[in-house]
């Protein structure tokens, strides 16, 4: 069984991942080496992953030029992951990060009726600072 040779076009994304994970030693993070001798230098894609938090698929889908953006909690995993300076996050954020669609607006706006931001307003003032996190509902 051959794999499957990976695209010939220039991938930037799939190119700065591989050279990330190229520069950093298991032990560097704290993964063992395992004992054995490694077929490319540094991290193998799974072990990026299991620090990422991500599927290994999911990876080898964005080096392989297969998933075309990222989320930026994603991007912003992986730059840790791979140990990433802020220029480093910030290039990974450029190449990956989602993109817009034509036609789409760049900025938007929600409006909050005035009972409910009095609601909310009343609310932060009374918890004071209070470290809050958002989950979306999917149907």
């Amino acid at each position: 069984m051959s794999k499957r040779p990976e695209s010939s076009v220039s991938n930037p994304l799939a190119e700065f991942l591989r050279a990330s994970r190229a520069r950093i030693r298991p032990d560097d993070v704290g993964l063992p080496d395992g004992g054995r001798r490694r077929r490319v230098p540094g991290l193998r894609r799974e072990e990026v992953a299991q620090l990422a938090n991500v599927s290994a698929d999911y990876l080898a889908r964005l080096e392989q030029g297969r998933v075309t953006s990222a989320s930026p909690e994603v991007l912003d995993a992986l730059a840790d992951a791979l140990g990433l300076d802020r220029d480093g996050r910030e290039y990974l954020h450029s190449i990956a990060g989602p993109k817009q669609r034509p036609g789409s607006r760049t900025q938007t706006t929600s409006r909050v009726d005035p009972q409910t931001q009095r609601l909310l307003d009343t609310a932060v003032e009374s918890l004071g600072s209070v470290a809050v996190m958002t989950v979306p509902v999917r149907g």
